[in-house]
Parts: structure tokens; C-alpha cells; sequence
């Protein structure tokens, strides 16, 4: 449950307009970075927040039914974020960030379960 209340906080402090990011200010200044890469570090940093968050809740979880609350809570943790920012905010209301947060997820998931058959596997081929 922290890692979703640290990731919510991260991915709120992200999308906060009122917070400056001198470093990508000045880049874009200077035309080092456009705005289709801070777009690509935009969605990334949505995929890697909610990838870290369920494979650290995903990792606590010992059931099916406790993974599947988790997923089902990093989606609605998704959607009230987002929901927040255009109520907030004004910002329009983006469906793609979403898609960006559950797509870290799967990753999350997928990365954590192919680490724990390869680690019974190697265990099995040890003992």
C-alpha cells in the first residue's frame, strides 16, 4: 500500500502545472529537447511510476484475489488521478495517460511473475 501511496504522489507532483522543472525549461530553451521527447519522457515516466508501484504491491500480494485488488486499485488510482487533474486543474481529461498507467502495470506483472518462475525453476534445477 506504500508503494501506491508513494507512486500516486510522485505521478501527482509530475503532472502538477505548478510546479517548474528548471532542467526541462531550460533544454527546451535551447532546443536540446522538443516536444515530441518530453511527450516520450512524459508517458515513460507514467509506465516506470506504475510499473515500480505493482511490482512492489504485486510482490506483498499471496493470493489471486489480493493480486487482483491490487491491479483493480492501481487502476482506480489511475483514473482518480487523472480525474483530479481536469477537476482541478482544467487540464482535459487524458485517456492515453491511463492507458500508459496500466500499461506499466502489465510490465510490472509480467516482469515480477517471469522473475518468480525462473527463480523456482532455478531452484528446482538446484535442489
Amino acid at each position: 500500500m506504500l508503494a501506491v501511496i508513494v507512486s500516486l504522489l510522485l505521478a501527482i507532483s509530475l503532472e502538477s502545472p505548478h510546479l517548474k522543472h528548471p532542467a526541462i525549461d531550460l533544454l527546451v530553451f535551447y532546443g536540446a529537447i522538443g516536444p515530441k521527447r518530453i511527450a516520450a519522457a512524459h508517458r515513460m515516466g507514467h509506465v516506470v511510476t506504475f510499473a515500480i508501484a505493482a511490482t512492489i504491491a504485486l510482490l506483498v500480494s499471496d493470493s489471486r484475489t489480493r493480486k487482483c485488488q491490487t491491479v483493480l486499485s492501481l487502476l482506480a488510482i489511475a483514473i482518480l488521478t487523472e480525474t483530479m487533474q481536469h477537476w482541478v486543474y482544467r487540464n482535459p481529461l487524458e485517456w492515453w495517460d491511463i492507458r500508459d498507467d496500466m500499461l506499466g502495470v502489465l510490465i510490472g506483472f509480467l516482469c515480477l511473475t517471469t522473475y518468480q518462475r525462473v527463480r523456482a525453476m532455478r531452484s528446482d534445477w538446484r535442489g
